[in-house]
């Protein structure tokens, strides 16, 4: 879509303009501007980038369920002689890549008439991190196993024998055509428990930004009061949240992701969930004396 965009015939036609509207006595004076507009921009920005792995046998005490939307934490034993064989693991909040950017940035007014080009600010967040971690598991050992008494904790705690295949997903596994997992990549638990380690699996990326702009105007005759107006994006892209594929391999969406989780921050708050995902668009008005 960009594709031709700045050729050297696009730079030529932007210079005149500049000449035009500027003047040649100008023109240095307007490079030297947009230079400190790009290192104040700079220095109003703090950017976050951190690696990390975190490894237990059970993520939260074994007490609060960390995957609880399309699949569940692993709370009990896989292998109840040996916790450390199979338990020991990537955490549930496994997060090996972690990116946070926040910026306040009040543009500098060089030319033009202050009542229009003066007092604008521009704010806003970039989150990204990567995948967090699964297991596959197979509830219809789950049913035959509790039908013989065996009191199994949970379906989460027999996990699938890995055969092969790929153990990252993307978001192209919400489309029903193109699945992150294959039933044919593992083996039924109902004949015999795999030698699959907890958390070996990686769901999709995450990925969210937020801009604020908004312009201040001064009260003619009232020192120190100002009037903003302005504007808050919340998921700006409108970039879409999911979650993990459904890691059950005895169930007919096996490999597919099936629900979308909450962006972090929203107008509506936390408690509407992923409905309150897409793009908001609030205005505002303030009022400072």
């Amino acid at each position: 879509m960009f594709e031709g965009l700045f050729q050297p015939t696009h730079l030529l036609v932007i210079f005149g303009i500049a000449l035009l509207e500027f003047g040649p006595k100008k023109l240095p004076e307007l490079g030297k501007g947009i230079g400190e507009g790009i290192r104040g921009f700079k220095a109003a920005m703090k950017a976050e980038d951190d690696y990390s792995h975190a490894r237990d046998d059970v993520s939260n005490g074994g007490i609060l369920n960390f995957n609880a939307l399309t699949n569940s934490s692993i709370l009990a034993p896989i292998d109840p002689f040996n916790l450390r064989r199979f338990n020991y693991g990537n955490s549930d909040y496994d997060t090996r890549h972690y990116l946070n950017v926040n910026y306040v940035y009040n543009l500098p007014h060089k030319f033009g008439p202050s009542a229009a080009l003066g007092g604008w600010t521009v704010a806003g967040t970039v989150y990204a991190r990567s995948g967090l971690p699964f297991t596959v598991v197979d509830s219809n050992a789950y049913g035959i196993l509790n039908g013989n008494n065996y009191g199994i904790a949970a379906t989460s705690s027999i996990t699938a024998a890995v055969l092969g295949g790929s153990r990252s997903c993307t978001s192209q596994a919400a489309d029903p055509a193109t699945p992150c997992l294959l039933a044919s990549n593992f083996g039924s638990a109902v004949t015999g428990f795999g030698d699959q380690r907890r958390n070996q699996f990686t769901g999709p990326t995450f990925f969210n930004s937020d801009f604020t702009i908004s312009k201040t105007f001064t009260i003619p005759h009232w020192e120190g009061a100002h009037f903003g107006v302005g504007a808050q994006f919340f998921n700006i892209f409108n970039h879409p949240h999911f979650d993990q594929p459904d890691a059950d391999v005895a169930s007919p969406t096996f490999g597919h992701i099936i629900n979308p989780v909450a962006a972090p921050t929203s107008i509506f708050g936390s408690f509407l969930g992923a409905d309150a995902s897409p793009r908001l668009v609030q205005l505002h008005g303030t009022f400072t004396f």
